[in-house]
């Protein structure tokens, strides 16, 4: 008498068994190694802020109420990493009198952004914030 699941259709099921749990096991190591990449890099990206921030923070203390927004720009380095520049921003919508100013990345866990308000007109600066760390 034939022993019972020694035949054919076990073979077949015993490989599709080991089929799927490789392709359990290839899948659990591709998301991991994703999840490893989005680690390494959120970690890179957050020492190049920190770097752009350190930059900027030894940049303002060289501003001067007076200067031209070009010269304030040059002085801030306004192009150490485009990613990380200055942006020009209004409160034209907030209610309170217009204001324009530069806001450059500060340290993480900083209380206040680096800003730096000047009169659109004449393009002078009018008031520099350096943060406080």
């Amino acid at each position: 008498m034939p022993k019972r699941g020694c035949g054919l259709g076990t073979t077949i099921a015993s490989e599709r068994l080991y089929y799927n749990g490789a392709m359990k096991n290839i899948l659990l190591y591709f998301l991991a190694a994703v999840g490893v990449f989005n680690i390494v890099y959120i970690i890179i990206d957050v020492v190049q802020h920190q770097q752009a921030a350190k930059l900027y923070s030894a940049g303002c203390s060289r501003v001067q109420i007076g200067m031209t927004l070009a010269e304030a720009q040059e002085v801030m380095g306004y192009d150490y990493n485009p990613v990380y520049r200055g942006e020009i921003r209004s409160n034209l919508h907030s209610g309170l009198p217009p204001a324009y100013f530069v806001r450059y990345p500060n340290f993480m866990l900083a209380s206040e952004a680096i800003t730096i308000g000047f009169d659109p007109v004449t393009q002078r600066i009018t008031g520099v914030n350096c943060g406080k760390d």
